[in-house]
C-alpha cells in the first residue's frame, strides 16, 4: 500500500471534518440565510421552492460522498489484509507460525469479525485497518445521511393549527428549515477523527516496515513462484484433500520464513511452542453460497421488499420520519452481506475455471481479491466470467441503494413527488435484482467442487505440492504478474483441477498441466481401489 494513497485519504478525512463543522457553524449562527436566521435554507414545498441542484446536494450528495469514502478505505484495508501474512513471514530468521501466516486469510471474513481474528493473532495493523474501514464503510454513511435535518419535525408540524379555522395547517403552508443537527454532526466528526487517528498509525507503521515481497503474490502463480525452489512443499505430503484442521496440525510443528522471494522452513518447534488453537474443519463451500446461508439472505431481502411500501406510503412512515437512519442502516447491512457474496465469488472463480478443465495459463495469474470495486465488472467480463461480472455490477447497485434508501419519506415534506417516486422505484428494482442474482448464484454455484476452501496460502500449496507445473515457475519469484503471464503464455500449457500423476509417480489431487488423469468429483476419492505400485515403465520387457 503506497503511503501517498493513505495520506490522500487522511487529507480527505480532515476535509470532511472541516466541511461538517463549517456547515454546522454557518447553520447555527445564521450566516447563510438573510436576516441572520438559523439554518441553511428554508422552503415550504420541495418541488416549488428548491431547484433540482439544491435538492440533490441536500438529499443525495452527503450519502454519495460517504459511499465513495467507504470504498476508498475498503481498498486500503483489502491491500493490508492481503500482504499481512507475507510481512509476518519476513520479520526474522526465526520465522512465524503457520497459524498466523500460511493458514490465515482475512479476505472472505465478515468485516465485523476481522478485528477479532486479527487480535487473536496479534496482527495490529490489520486490527487498525479493519476498524478504520468498518467505521468508514458502515458508520459514516449512516451519520452523513442524518446530520442534516428538517425543522420543525413532521410530528411538530402535525400539531400546528390554523388560527383562523382551528384545523391543522396544510404541510405545504408551513415553512421548513434545513439545519445541521448538533449531536449527529459531533458524532460524525468524532468518528472521522478516530479514522484519522487510526490512519496516521497505519501510515507510520507502513512507512517503517517492508512486506518482504520481491515479486507479485497475486493468484496461484504468485504462491507457486514462492514455493518452487524450497523444501517447504515436503510438509504438505498427503494434504491434497485435507481439511484446514489437518493442515494446521501438520504445519504446526515448525515455523516458516519468506527469504529472497521464496518460502522456506525455519525452526522446529517444541510441543509447548506450538499453537494449540487448531481451527475447526470448515465446510468446503462458503456459507453464503449454500442454501443454508443464501436462502435466509433472500428471505430477508424479500421481507424488506414487503415492508418497503408501508414504510414509504403507509402507517410505518412515521418510523422513517422519527429514525431516518434506519433505512440507511439497513442498506449498509445489505451491503456488508452482499460484500461476503462477492468476496467468496472472487476467491472461487479461478478454481472454478480450473475445475472445468483445460483452462488457459492466464487463470494462474488471475487474482480478483484485490481488484478495485467497479473495475471488477470490466475485468471479469473481459475474461468471460460473466456471473462474477454481474455480481460485481450488483455490488454497484447496492451502493446506489444506500443513497436512495435515505429518501423514502413521502409524508415528511422533504421529498418532491418525482424524487420520492424515483427513489422508491430504484429501491424496489435494486432489491429485486439482488434477490434474483442471489437466486442465480445459488442455482449455479451452491454445490461444493473443491475439497476445502482455497483462500489461504497453505490451501493452495497443498493443491500444487506434487504438481509438475511447478517447473513453469522456476526463476519467477521476483517477477511481476505481467512477466509471469508472458512466460506461461510462451510455454503454451493448459491447466486443470483434478487427479493427476505427481512428480513422485503417485496420484494426487490438485492443479497441474492437462491432460489430467480424472476430473474431481466432490465426495469421491479417486484413490479408492487404486494400488500404488512401482513404475513398471522403467523395467524392460
Amino acid at each position: 500500500m503506497r503511503p501517498w494513497f493513505i495520506t490522500g485519504l487522511l487529507l480527505i478525512s480532515l476535509g470532511l471534518i472541516v466541511c461538517v463543522e463549517a456547515l454546522y457553524q454557518y447553520s447555527n449562527r445564521g450566516l447563510i440565510r438573510k436576516g441572520g436566521k438559523r439554518g441553511i435554507i428554508s422552503f415550504k414545498q420541495v418541488d416549488r421552492d428548491l431547484t433540482v441542484i439544491t435538492f440533490a446536494m441536500w438529499k443525495y450528495l452527503p450519502t454519495l460522498i460517504a459511499v465513495i469514502y467507504g470504498i476508498l478505505w475498503k481498498i486500503t484495508d483489502t491491500e493490508v489484509k492481503r500482504t499481512e501474512p507475507y510481512y509476518q513471514l519476513s520479520k526474522g530468521s526465526k520465522g512465524a507460525l503457520a497459524a498466523s501466516t500460511l493458514n490465515i486469510e482475512y479476505q472472505t471474513f465478515w468485516s465485523l469479525l476481522v478485528p477479532v481474528a486479527a487480535i487473536r493473532h496479534r496482527q495490529w495493523l490489520v486490527v487498525v485497518s479493519s476498524v478504520a474501514s468498518l467505521l468508514a464503510f458502515a458508520l459514516v454513511p449512516v451519520l452523513l445521511s442524518v446530520f442534516i435535518e428538517i425543522t420543525p419535525s413532521q410530528r411538530a408540524r402535525k400539531k400546528m393549527m390554523d388560527p383562523a379555522t382551528g384545523k391543522p395547517r396544510p404541510d405545504s403552508d408551513i415553512e421548513k428549515t434545513i439545519v445541521v443537527d448538533q449531536y449527529f454532526s459531533r458524532i460524525l466528526e468524532a468518528t472521522v477523527a478516530i479514522i484519522i487517528f487510526l490512519g496516521v498509525g497505519m501510515l507510520v507503521v507502513l512507512s517503517r516496515r517492508r512486506s518482504g515481497l520481491l515479486g507479485d503474490p497475486s493468484g496461484i502463480a504468485g504462491v507457486a513462484a514462492m514455493a518452487n525452489k524450497s523444501h517447504i512443499l515436503m510438509d504438505f505430503k498427503d494434504l491434497d484433500s485435507a481439511s484446514e484442521e489437518t493442515i494446521h496440525k501438520q504445519l504446526n510443528k515448525r515455523t516458516y520464513v519468506l527469504h529472497k522471494g521464496a518460502l522456506w522452513q525455519a525452526q522446529f518447534l517444541k510441543e509447548n511452542e506450538r499453537d494449540v488453537n487448531a481451527p475447526k474443519a470448515m465446510n468446503p463451500h462458503p456459507l453464503i453460497l449454500r442454501l443454508k446461508g443464501g436462502l435466509p439472505f433472500i428471505a430477508f431481502l424479500v421481507a424488506l421488499c414487503g415492508v418497503l411500501t408501508p414504510l414509504a406510503y403507509g402507517p410505518l412512515g412515521i418510523v422513517v420520519d422519527q429514525t431516518p437512519w434506519v433505512l440507511t442502516g439497513v442498506s449498509v447491512l445489505i451491503k456488508s452481506l452482499w460484500e461476503i457474496v462477492e468476496k467468496d465469488m472472487r476467491m472461487l472463480e479461478p478454481f472454478w475455471v480450473l475445475f472445468n478443465r483445460h483452462a488457459p495459463s492466464s487463470v494462474l495469474t488471475l487474482d480478483y481479491s484485490a481488484t478495485i470495486p467497479g473495475f471488477i465488472v470490466l475485468k471479469a467480463a473481459s475474461k468471460g466470467h460473466f456471473l462474477l461480472a454481474w455480481v460485481g455490477f450488483v455490488s454497484l447497485l447496492v451502493e446506489v441503494l444506500t443513497v436512495v434508501m435515505g429518501s423514502l419519506d413521502s409524508t415528511g415534506g422533504e421529498e418532491s413527488d418525482l424524487s420520492f417516486t424515483v427513489s422508491f422505484v430504484l429501491g424496489v428494482i435494486i432489491l429485486s435484482v439482488t434477490i434474483l442474482t442471489m437466486g442465480l448464484v445459488l442455482h449455479l454455484r451452491r454445490f461444493p467442487f473443491l475439497p476445502r476452501q482455497p483462500g489461504t496460502i497453505s490451501s493452495v500449496l497443498a493443491f500444487i505440492h506434487q504438481s509438475k507445473m511447478l517447473v513453469d515457475f522456476e526463476g519467477t519469484e521476483e517477477q511481476s504478474t505481467a512477466m509471469r503471464k508472458k512466460k506461461l503464455r510462451r510455454l503454451g500449457h493448459t491447466y486443470g483441477f483434478g487427479w493427476f500423476k505427481g512428480r513422485d509417480g503417485k496420484r494426487h489431487l490438485g492443479i497441474d498441466h492437462e491432460e489430467l488423469l480424472e476430473t474431481y468429483k466432490f465426495g469421491k476419492n479417486a484413490l479408492d481401489g487404486v494400488i500404488e505400485g512401482p513404475n513398471w515403465d522403467q523395467y524392460p520387457v
